[in-house]
């Protein structure tokens, strides 16, 4: 039977450690039968408060852009490619940007209301 926990992932993995930005965080904890798996299919949709243009910054796409470039140059971290995604509400980053485009970046000192958020999400 798959049921939530409220463990997190320092508490199944002692030996690593997941930081505040982390893409993980983002998902909830389930414990099927003692294996341990996290809830991707639960959609993260951000508070609406947090989408006001003063709020963002934007870049307007070059050719061949993929968000990990776009994070690196704006966050100076490649790994917050995903606060991207969800503050332009692409649904899968996976398909290739269009050229010219413009995307939003939320500014980094409204980064920790989104952590903050998803922590309180999750933990629900």
């Amino acid at each position: 039977m798959i049921k939530t926990t409220d463990k997190e992932y320092e508490d199944i993995n002692s030996s690593k450690y997941l930081s505040r930005s982390s893409f993980l965080k983002l998902f909830p904890i389930l414990n099927d039968n003692g294996e341990h798996v996290y809830n991707i299919f639960r959609p993260y949709i951000p508070n609406e408060t947090i989408f006001t243009d003063r709020n963002f910054d934007y870049t307007i796409l070059s050719n061949g852009e993929w968000w990990e470039n776009i994070a690196y140059d704006y966050y100076n971290n490649e790994n917050l490619w995903w606060v991207l995604c969800i503050t332009n509400k692409i649904v899968n980053p996976f398909e290739e940007i269009n050229e010219t485009d413009i995307v939003y970046e939320l500014k980094q000192n409204f980064l920790n209301i989104l952590y903050s958020d998803i922590e309180k999400i999750r933990n629900l």
